[in-house]
Order: structure tokens, then sequence, then C-alpha cells
């Protein structure tokens, strides 16, 4: 069986290709009939299959052409709830867009994952049920009623996830106008306003809004990729350089810039961690060793002295580990949505974060026609 497996993983070959794009989409308020534009970001996924190896360059071709196709299929499906920059308003059509966007089963793993614990339970309540009321019914009954609860949960599970998509759906995005706007989506994008620079040339120029102004820096900042620029000073102290940090994780990476004074303090910081954690082994290795000898009725023997000196060895070797993994990086970042490319980014430095929230809210020129296509092309063979 292992052989036969082997041979069709050999004999098929899986290609698959991720692309991702930023448009320039035009809106026309429904309430002001102001024309405006925002840059909308979506990515896809596409994959082909090929026999043998030698059809690899024609699978990558199907697979780039598959993801592509998903993705315009995605840039006409999809919208997001970007505010006229005249009067506040939303169009429905954007709201409807942006639901498609936030749809449950998105990732049909997770979703898969969500039913087959919902199944799951069930089936557990199921044989609990057959342990506990054999009392109050019959054997045949209890089946029928242990059938009825693994049919009837996912049913119920997914009438709960209908209706969640039909609240999303039917949002009123205009609730409160024109008191004040709605709480809009992290990561929204700004609108652009057409208009003609000192040469006479048509730009787009962004219009930031209020709440992203007053943000506190201090709890981190969005940034936008591919638009959203850093400061050119060193995320530790804010002098220029042209070093940088590359932070990896989950298989992405975000880099800021990094002094080499700082990386030398911060590789000083390390060897101090490592020199803890020997310290720490040594006062256990020690401690063991002086209740052998002198512990009266505390003295170590056997299998009791082996786990205190296998205990602190591990601390010392654990201690340094957690630091380096959790404390030893000059700032921290997550994938907030990298579907529409939100990320947030917190420095240890307050000032730095500050910079970074300047930064981010300053009002973005671009040109006429602008359409960026960023660098998440990937591609992968199994």
């Amino acid at each position: 069986m292992d052989v036969v497996f082997t041979i069709l993983i050999w004999l098929i070959n899986r290609r698959t290709h991720q692309h991702a794009q930023m448009r320039l989409r035009q809106v026309i308020c429904d309430q002001c009939s102001l024309v405006y534009h925002y840059h909308m970001q979506r990515s896809a996924e596409g994959y082909a299959y090929g026999l043998l190896r030698i059809g690899s360059q024609q699978a990558d071709l199907r697979a780039q052409q598959h993801a592509m196709k998903n993705l315009d299929e995605r840039f006409e499906r999809e919208a997001e709830p970007v505010p006229c920059p005249g009067c506040g308003w939303i169009n429905e059509h954007l709201g409807e867009g942006f639901a498609q966007t936030q749809k449950y089963g998105k990732h049909p793993t997770v979703a898969g994952m969500v039913y087959g614990l919902v199944v799951a339970m069930a089936l557990a309540a199921s044989l609990a049920l057959l342990n506990v009321a054999t009392h109050l019914m019959s054997m045949n009954q209890l089946i029928y009623v242990c059938i009825a609860m693994v049919i009837v949960t996912p049913i119920l599970a997914t009438l709960l996830v209908a209706v969640i998509r039909l609240r999303r759906r039917r949002k009123n995005w205009n609730e409160h106008w024109p008191d004040r706007l709605p709480e809009l989506p992290t990561g929204t994008p700004r609108a652009l306003l057409q208009v003609e620079d000192d040469q006479g040339q048509m730009i787009f120029e962004e219009v930031v809004r209020e709440e992203e102004i007053l943000a506190d820096a201090d709890k981190g900042v969005h940034l936008r990729l591919g638009l959203s620029k850093v400061p050119d000073g060193c995320c530790g102290c804010l002098e220029p350089t042209d070093l940088w940090f590359e932070f990896k994780r989950e298989q992405k990476s975000f880099s800021l810039p990094f002094c080499k004074a700082c990386h030398a303090r911060r590789t000083r910081w390390i060897a101090l961690q490592w020199l803890i954690g020997v310290s720490i082994t040594l006062v256990v290795l020690g401690g063991c060793v002086i209740l052998q000898r002198w512990g009266g009725s505390w003295a170590l023997t056997g299998d009791g002295l082996l786990i205190a000196s296998v205990l602190g060895i591990c601390a010392g070797v654990m201690y340094p580990l957690l630091m380096m993994v959790f404390f030893s990086h000059p700032f921290n970042w997550k994938r907030v949505d990298m579907d529409r490319g939100i990320i947030w980014v917190k420095a240890k430095n307050p000032a730095y974060n500050q910079l970074l929230q300047e930064m981010a809210t300053q009002q973005l020129v671009v040109m006429e026609n602008d359409l960026i296509e960023l660098a998440l092309a990937e591609e992968t063979a199994c």
C-alpha cells in the first residue's frame, strides 16, 4: 500500500499559485453624487494537477490562470465599506460586497473542522445518553434519538451560519448617519479624490479619517502592505540606518530598520539570558549535590536525584529560549487580514510607534491608473 501511495505521489504533481493584487475602484455616492475611489486588495489561490514531473510547467500555467480567474471573481463580487469623503454615506452595495468578503466558510478546512466538531459532540452526547437513559426508554428508541441528534445538530449549525451571513449582509451601515460614522472594520481603505496637480496632471489624494489620526499609537499601528511606509530611522534608537531586522512568523516575514548598535545590544542581551540559564542549571545541580550529601531527611537519592537534575537542566535551557522567543525582538507584528493586506505592528520604542502612526496617517498621493501587484506569489509542489 505504501508503494502504491508513493507511486501516486510521484505520478500526480499538484501545483499551487497564490496571487495578490491591488486595484483602484470607483464609487458614486448615492447621497450626494460625489465621485471617489479607493484601493482594494485581494488575494486568491489557484491549483492544477499534472502527470509526472514533466508536466510541471503546464500545471504551473494552469494554476496561475486559475488564481487570476478566482481573483477577478473576487474583485467583481466583493467591496470595501469606504464612506463618502463628502457626506460620510456608505453605499449599500459596498456593505453587501464587504459581507461577501466576511462570509463564513471562506476557508473550507475551517468550516470542515467546525462541522466535524459539531458531529463529534453530537456523537459524544449520544453515547452518554445510551449509558445514562437506558432505564427511561427502550434501546431502539435510544438508537433513534441518537441518530436524530447526529443528523439534526449539523442542520441547526448550518441554519445558524446562514442567519449570521444574513445579518452581516443586512447590516445598516448608515444607521446613525449623518450624526456619526459607523465603526469601520480594521484596515478599511481611505477614500481617494481625483484632483489636478501643479503640472496639470490628474492624481488621486487620500482623505485621512479622523479616527485614524486619534488612534493610540501605544497600542500598536495597523499598516497597509504596499501603501504604508515606515520611518527610515532605527526602530530601537531612531538613529539613521540602512540595516533591517527581519521577524519571521508563520512562514511570512516583516522587517523594520534596526541599526548595528542595537543589533550588538540585542546580541549581548541574548548572551546574558543564556548566562542566566546556565546559572540556573548550576544552582539546581549544586543544590542536588548538597541535599545528597548533607540533606539529612531531605537527602535526594536514586530517582529523586535524577528527576531534580533533569528539571534543573530543562529550566536552564528553557529560560533563555523562552526569553528569546517572547522578548528578544525589537518589535512585534501579526497578520490582521493578509487577504486585505492589513498587519499590526508595535515596536518596543514608544517614540518609533508614534512615528509609525504619523506616517500611517499621512496623506498619500497616488498617480492615475495606479495598479500595484504585491510580491505574494508563491508556488509549491507536493
